[in-house]
């Protein structure tokens, strides 16, 4: 799930998005309009051969192509001002798409820019098919935030908004991505309709870095060499496949020139701080400028061995979070951006039975700010429903049942009686996400104690909206 600054809700749901989008009527409050997103035309993305047995491919190369994670750009970047949604399916094919026209109408939605084919070519040194084959393989995705102040901080970021102001435009729009050469690779992405002068959309090359040199400028704050408990030949062999799992963009220093940026592998967390030039046109990955060696406190240790819950990691001001296996990390920064604490949150008491804790992984995580100023933090567990944590500094208050979860609840009531369950029935959450005043979690409902025959045809999600609590 993804919800833009103008309020539009993105759902993945399999081969389709789905896209909410507000409006005042009398009678509706939301329309919704949905297209496919899993068909390339031969021009849009050639047919690929099958991997090499040496590449160790699961078969993205003949997968269907489903929805695997979306994100929404600033506005500003498509037609009249809306955003773009960028959309990454499990071939590894990272599509933008945009409203032609109406964006109430499923088939003004098109695809306007593959990002895949902006990857440049490749050093000379590692011209070989291994390394083409997975350098154009996209893994994760971050957008860069506004330049723009935020509601708590009323200070525009200098010369970079004046710059912007008399362009004509609103804010840049900059997307990180990671592929499975532990590569990152920055693009700045123009359109014809964001006043850059571009009459395509195109994605421009910035900047690329590897892990290893990312690591060499970076400061690592969660690592853990330690051996860990091996489940299984498969799990061993996954330890050790070096893919960055998740970028997240920071918040803009004062200048406007510089962000920072956060990856996670498998074994760890690497900051890092993202510098462009004046001009903006050409960026490198400098160390954090910390003076003095984080205190032994500050210390993680995380577990090394694969789980599904790696990837979910973002940024709020200050505040960073990830899921790292049975917990939750949160690290709080200064402006300077050197850590300041850390702290982190068991979710042990959030599953169910013993057998479940692999499977039971996090599916999403929001951040949010209340009226009276107040952080929450969402955070959705597949099997074990919607967690909340209320945040004064970094201290997490007792949690409490919001209306959210009480809506939740009810719906899951009223599944298993009309369908006769007798309370064996079982409610999945699948994200969560947070705009304005609102936050939205997806849910669905199945039987607990059969085996469940049905049609992707057939198959429903809910979406529950209730304000912050």
């Amino acid at each position: 799930m993804s919800w833009s600054q103008d309020g539009e809700l993105a759902v993945a749901a399999g081969e389709s998005v789905y896209i909410l989008i507000p409006q005042e009527s009398l009678e509706e409050n939301w329309t919704h309009v949905t297209f496919q997103v899993n068909t390339f035309t031969t021009l849009e993305w050639p047919m690929q051969d099958l991997a090499e047995l040496a590449h160790f491919s699961l078969g993205a190369e003949q997968s269907v192509s489903t929805v695997i994670d979306l994100s929404w750009s600033l506005p500003g970047l498509a037609k009249h001002g809306d955003a773009a949604l960028a959309v990454l399916t499990s071939n590894y094919v990272l599509s933008l798409w945009a409203p032609t026209s109406d964006p109430s109408v499923s088939a003004a939605w098109e695809r306007v820019l593959i990002i895949n084919n902006a990857i440049p070519a490749p050093p000379k040194t590692h011209l070989n098919n291994y390394h083409v084959y997975h350098r154009q393989r996209i893994r994760s995705i971050s957008w860069s935030p506004s330049h723009l102040p935020q509601q708590e901080d009323k200070t525009a970021h200098g010369p970079i908004v004046s710059n912007l102001h008399s362009l004509g435009r609103q804010e840049l729009h900059f997307l990180g991505i990671t592929n499975e050469v532990e590569e990152v690779l920055i693009f700045c992405i123009n359109s014809p309709h964001d006043r850059s002068q571009s009459q395509t959309w195109t994605a421009t090359f910035i900047h690329e870095a590897t892990w290893d040199q990312i690591q060499r400028k970076g400061q690592q704050v969660s690592d853990d060499p330690a051996p860990t408990l091996v489940y299984s030949l498969f799990t061993l062999s996954m330890d050790h496949v070096g893919i960055i799992g998740s970028i997240s963009w920071g918040p803009w220093q004062k200048s406007g020139c510089e962000a920072p940026i956060t990856f996670k592998r498998a074994g760890g967390i690497s900051h890092c701080i993202l510098r462009f030039a004046s001009d903006m046109q050409s960026a490198e990955f400098v160390p954090l400028q910390s003076e003095q060696p984080l205190p032994s406190n500050l210390e993680c240790q995380t577990d090394n061995s694969f789980s599904p819950n790696q990837d979910l990691a973002l940024w709020f001001s200050n505040l960073y979070a990830s899921s790292l296996n049975d917990k939750i990390e949160i690290q709080q920064w200064d402006s300077d951006f050197r850590l300041l604490d850390k702290t982190s949150y068991s979710l042990e008491k959030m599953g169910n039975a013993d057998t479940l804790q692999f499977w039971d992984r996090v599916s999403g995580l929001a951040f949010g700010r209340d009226q009276s100023g107040q952080v929450h933090l969402y955070i959705s567990k597949i099997l074990s429903g919607l967690e909340i944590l209320y945040f004064k500094g970094l201290s997490s208050e007792k949690q409490r049942t919001s209306t959210l979860q009480d809506q939740m609840k009810e719906l899951h009531k009223a599944w298993d009686h009309r369908n006769d369950m007798g309370g064996m029935s079982v409610m999945k959450t699948w994200g969560v996400a947070v705009w304005d005043n609102y936050v939205a979690s997806c849910i669905s409902f199945h039987p607990g104690d059969m085996i469940e025959y049905t049609l992707a045809n057939n198959e429903r999600c809910v979406i529950v909206i209730s304000e912050l609590a």
